[in-house]
């Protein structure tokens, strides 16, 4: 449905051939919409099965709104570049969407997804957390 609205709504070609990462919501595996998004994923060629998915529970809002560290761009975030954080320090490897994908269709396969969170009370910046 956003993906809908914003066609709708917006006066120029639309490409999405900038998405690095998804980030599916809690609600989203509660209500079984999973495989709807990646339906709706499959119609953009633009969109490469090589993003990086992870999970949620964080509004998404909240989450998308957050300042990349130390005011780093985005393409230099968790979300974009999970790879060089994993060789540093991770419990479970990122995973890209065609991993997602190819799990998901096995009914036995269990596919653990990084987890996003905001954490606000680890870091300062001129004085403010």
């Amino acid at each position: 449905m956003a993906t809908d609205r914003l066609y709708q709504a917006v006066q120029q070609g639309v490409s999405w051939g900038h998405i690095k990462g998804i980030v599916f919501t809690e609600r989203a595996f509660n209500r079984g919409l999973v495989r709807e998004v990646i339906d709706v994923l499959d119609r953009y060629n633009e969109i490469r099965h090589t993003v990086w998915t992870f999970a949620t529970k964080e509004p998404i809002e909240q989450l998308f709104e957050t300042t990349p560290f130390l005011d780093y761009s985005p393409y230099f975030s968790l979300l974009a570049n999970p790879k060089d954080i994993d060789e540093q320090s991770s419990f479970i490897q990122p995973k890209r969407i065609n991993e997602f994908i190819a799990a998901s269709d096995e009914k036995a396969a269990v596919l653990p997804l990084p987890s996003l969170a905001v954490e606000e009370k680890s870091w300062t910046e001129n004085k403010k957390l």
